[in-house]
């Protein structure tokens, strides 16, 4: 108990130097660096797929949704069906997944700061530390303003100053929870902490205890969103991958992976400019190299491309160990690149108040691509469900070790069967193959996948990442 309150009280004489600083000084300079990644899927044509992976979120309790954007228990019960039905649009598929973003923050002194993200494409689902307002909102008077925007807004965030954020006792009032989550390894740089000061159900009866003053490494938030990156991906016929640029400005660097029963193989590719194309092989297993060596390998290359970018050291290698082990270590072929800013700026824009002296935003994108055998072996296991044989086509899906991307993968070789089925005008029958119970209307045929889907959601459990990388 003695330690606790010699923790308390040096918390609070740290705090206080902050506000002190708060109170004296709020325009000094101090920089703003992002990370984050788009994660998209298509076929081997480079078709883009609408997805919605099975497996449910793997972040932490305490982070904030449309459907449960507060942890005030009286306001969710209260508020809970209007909550339900802001949170309906998140459900849908998309083209786009916009996973982790982060904010870090670095000042000498402590400040405040007003964030404005908006995302005009796309839905923004998720955040942390609470905001001071999101959208788009409708039907919650007297709580949230009504907006058709998809935004998020953090009035005032106060940065504290560097003795606070090295402060132990200070660390210790960050949120945690014992599941490992994507989530923490974020935290692994030396940014200044921040804490919320307006979040928008601390006030008034509608007030959570404490809810003004949670405090975390880095702003937190994810979305998904309706448009095509710049980087088409595809196969060609004989199976080379094929990458052209359709922006306005140069992509890289850019890097084929290809990761296959815990074996993962990649290619540096370099930088593609404005127009450009290139075809390349899939990247081969070298039988001379261990697993662990080419991951360390690639990791490392990745490092080097977002410090190139100016990212942190530290912030770079917060952003591959929090994903490390989606990007390398899920099946199937992906190629890896580094978006433009200018790209990013106009996806997704930024408002800082005051500006920040420094602002590097750095996205990377993630686009797999489905290959033709794996197409060719789905579309056979979405016609052994059709004709009734569920069960051998549950296990063929689960053998396939698409993880995440098992749903765009159905919905692919579903719409590829119709698509024939129409072409050939057989009445829902695919050519050159024999009678069975294909469902009859569009209305039935998608009943029908959706069944599928929903059979194969319910065998899937929430995985979540091993790394735990953090403060």
């Amino acid at each position: 108990m003695k330690r606790n309150l010699l923790l308390t009280i040096g918390a609070a004489a740290v705090l206080a130097l902050g506000l002190t600083a708060r109170l004296q000084v709020n325009n000094v300079g101090y920089t703003a660096h992002e990370w984050g990644t788009f994660t998209s899927i298509h076929g081997s044509d480079g078709e883009p797929i609408r997805w919605n992976p099975f497996l449910t979120s793997d972040l932490p309790g305490f982070v904030f949704d449309r459907t449960r954007p507060t942890h005030n228990e009286e306001l969710l019960r209260t508020k809970g069906q209007e909550f339900k039905m802001l949170g309906l649009k998140q459900s849908r598929d998309f083209l786009q997944r916009m996973e982790t973003p982060v904010i870090y923050f670095r000042s000498d002194q402590a400040l405040d700061v007003d964030v404005h993200v908006r995302f005009p494409k796309g839905l923004l689902t998720e955040w942390f530390p609470q905001v001071t307002s999101f959208g788009p909102v409708s039907g919650v008077p007297n709580l949230l303003p009504e907006s058709k925007e998809s935004h998020l807004k953090w009035s005032r965030v106060h940065i504290l100053p560097p003795l606070a954020s090295t402060n132990e006792s200070v660390l210790a009032t960050i949120p945690r929870e014992s599941t490992p989550s994507h989530y923490y390894p974020a935290r692994a740089t030396a940014a200044n902490l921040v804490e919320t000061t307006r979040p928008f159900d601390s006030d008034g009866a509608a007030g959570v205890k404490g809810a003004a003053h949670v405090r975390e490494q880095l702003l937190f938030y994810r979305g998904a969103g309706d448009f095509q990156a710049p980087l088409r991906v595809s196969f060609d016929p004989v199976g080379q991958l094929r990458l052209e640029n359709r922006g306005r400005e140069t992509i890289g660097p850019i890097f084929a992976v290809r990761t296959e029963h815990g074996h993962t193989t990649f290619t540096a590719l370099g930088r593609l400019e404005p127009g450009a194309k290139i075809q390349t092989s899939i990247p081969a297993a070298n039988p001379g190299v261990s697993p662990a060596g080419k991951l360390d390998e690639l990791a490392g290359e990745l490092r080097t491309a977002l410090t190139n970018a100016r990212l942190h050291a530290d912030e770079a290698a917060a952003m591959v160990n929090t994903w490390r082990d989606s990007w390398f270590a899920e099946n199937g072929t992906r190629i890896l690149y580094l978006l433009p800013q200018a790209w990013t700026d106009e996806v997704l824009p930024l408002h800082l108040h005051p500006t920040p002296r420094e602002l590097v935003r750095v996205m990377v994108g993630r686009a797999d691509i489905l290959h033709q055998d794996v197409e060719k072996r789905a579309g056979e296991l979405v016609t052994d469900h059709f004709r009734g044989n569920t069960t051998r086509a549950t296990a063929g899906f689960q053998q396939l070790g698409l993880g995440r991307f098992l749903e765009p993968a159905i919905s692919r070789a579903a719409n590829q069967i119709r698509r024939a089925a129409v072409e050939a005008n057989q009445g829902g029958r695919v050519a050159n193959e024999t009678p069975g119970p294909w469902p009859l209307t569009e209305q039935d045929w998608d009943l029908s996948v959706a069944e599928l889907k929903n059979h194969l959601r319910s065998l899937e459990s929430p995985q979540r990442s091993l790394n735990t990388t953090s403060r």
